[in-house]
């Protein structure tokens, strides 16, 4: 039946977005961590956050998605341009999703508006 066909294929689409997008912010967070660590950088640590690569990942975590906390901050020169770059990419990534999203609902509205017209 295509109508079952199209709901199935609708609500995989559906998860699929969700969870690429889950994969690639992970991927974005671990290999910025990754970087951070790699490069020895130093950061000041949050209260009761454990040290290390959790460390990195929380600055990364937080880098990424502007929010900027500021209970963590990188000690060296090199951690602290690897977090402005990161910021930029964090700032290109809520972009593209905001495009992504305001498409997808532009496209389901016209979707929704031929079929009440039919």
């Amino acid at each position: 039946d295509p109508r079952r066909r199209e709901g199935y294929l609708a609500t995989y689409a559906v998860l699929a977005l969700i969870s690429l997008i889950g994969v690639w912010a992970a991927g974005l967070v671990v290999g910025f961590a990754l970087i951070q660590s790699g490069a020895g950088t130093r950061i000041s640590p949050a209260p009761g956050a454990g040290g290390g690569f959790t460390q990195a990942l929380y600055l990364s975590g937080s880098s990424l998605f502007t929010l900027g906390i500021g209970d963590t901050v990188p000690l060296t020169a090199w951690g602290r341009v690897v977090t402005v770059v990161e910021a930029g990419v964090g700032l290109g990534f809520v972009a593209v999703l905001l495009a992504y999203g305001i498409a997808g609902f532009l496209i389901a509205l016209a979707m929704l508006r031929r079929r009440l017209t039919r």
